[in-house]
């Protein structure tokens, strides 16, 4: 038996805090989830799995675009062609509708509803597998999902759970809270779970864990992603990872020479710039530096434009943000040493500061959620501590 474990696949994500990105790269991050997507399609059917099992959240929200439709509707075709079944739950993103059910889904798509259910399977060679899982009915579960499981049944040869949740107590959590234990009690061969973005193996025999996420969503998801192709070996259902990404959120530090000119510094950077060998990397450049005039190019964004202008279509890889690794904390700025202005930084940038400064005055939802967020209040915070540095050196900041 062979089969697939692929949570969270997200299509039609957004790629939220990417700013005024060129149009190259873009075109590469609009279309990375499709892409990931259509990886893992095309390997079902060159490994000739018996099935897929997508443990919910395989649309980024409960309003799909009709194009998303689409290209799931051809892809899951595909695997039908090839006598590939598809288990579908859906998840806290992705909760089920009534158009979910009425959508024409191709044969081979058999979807979980709301309460635990259990379908059967018989592989190409002859196995029997029986396979259990739900999809959410709303965004929030608070009930452990897990007790309404089947322990596994005497008439198949593998019985496998499929569980969009997390870790945690009845009642603790929002996503269908589950104990080890009771996953054990019912001494299924593989949990295939959902909902942690970051790939992570709970228990290895039998094994529960999820695959993570098919490409990183954000910069907190860094490194490869994929999914999890699972063998029978020696009785025991084996997962390997295989990486389909096409784009790796990566961050990376370089130490910066004195008195580099700003042309200099470009070409340095890219130079210096190491990337992934096989993906396009997305790049959150840490920057060592005790250089005033970096320390303001870098402060009133000249740098990031410097560099954004510099890029090519044939780069394998983009720096979509610049920070400082180290700030100077020798110097005293007036009356406070330079952790005292830090603290007090952090007090200032608060989002009810934020909003009481005049934010509360803005109706527009899109420049509302690009400033109301924690990681734009942490980028604030970066500049103007990087300005209060400058202020203790003999430099001008130049706005133009």
């Amino acid at each position: 038996m062979k089969f697939i474990h692929a949570g969270d696949i997200h299509l039609g994500n957004p790629f939220l805090g990417l700013r005024n990105l060129p149009n190259w790269v873009q075109n590469i991050v609009q279309d990375a989830g499709n892409t990931a997507f259509r990886r893992l399609i095309a390997d079902a059917i060159a490994e000739q799995v018996d099935f897929v099992l997508l443990p919910g959240d395989l649309f980024n929200s409960n309003e799909v675009d009709a194009q998303i439709e689409l290209t799931v509707l051809k892809a899951f075709d595909e695997l039908r062609a090839a006598s590939i079944t598809v288990f579908l739950s859906f998840g806290n993103h992705d909760y089920l509708a009534s158009k979910r059910v009425d959508f024409p889904w191709p044969s081979n798509v058999h979807l979980f509803d709301e309460s635990v259910t259990t379908m059967q399977l018989t592989t190409k060679a002859g196995e029997s597998v029986a396979i259990s899982g739900f999809s959410y009915g709303q965004q929030h579960i608070e009930t452990a999902m897990i007790d309404q499981f089947p322990v596994k049944q005497t008439g198949s040869k593998y019985h496998l759970g499929m569980y969009h949740g997390e870790l945690g107590r009845a009642g603790s959590g929002n996503y269908a809270p589950f104990a080890l234990t009771a996953m054990n009690e019912k001494h299924y061969d593989y949990w295939a779970l959902g909902h942690i973005h970051l790939r992570q193996t709970l228990q290895t025999e039998p094994f529960i864990g999820y695959s993570g996420n098919l490409q990183g969503l954000n910069k907190n998801e860094s490194g490869d992603k994929g999914y999890y192709l699972v063998t029978d070996q020696n009785g025991q259902l084996i997962p390997t990872f295989v990486a389909v990404a096409p784009i790796i959120w990566a961050e990376e530090e370089l130490e910066i020479p004195m008195n580099l000119a700003t042309n200099e510094l470009v070409a340095y950077i890219r130079k210096s710039i190491q990337g992934d060998s096989e993906n396009f990397s997305l790049i959150n450049l840490r920057i060592i530096s005790d250089d005033a005039r970096v320390l303001s190019l870098i402060a009133n964004g000249q740098l990031q434009a410097q560099l954004a202008q510099s890029s090519q279509t044939r780069d394998p890889w983009y720096i979509w943000q610049i920070s400082l690794k180290e700030l100077q904390k020798t110097v005293q700025l007036p009356h406070l040493p330079v952790d005292a202005w830090d603290n007090n930084v952090t007090e200032i940038f608060t989002l009810d500061n934020m909003q009481a400064a005049g934010l509360k005055q803005v109706h527009d939802p899109e420049l509302l959620d690009e400033f109301l967020n924690d990681e734009k209040l942490t980028e604030i915070m970066d500049m103007v501590k990087v300005k209060l540095q400058l202020l203790g050196k003999d430099v001008s900041l130049d706005e133009n």
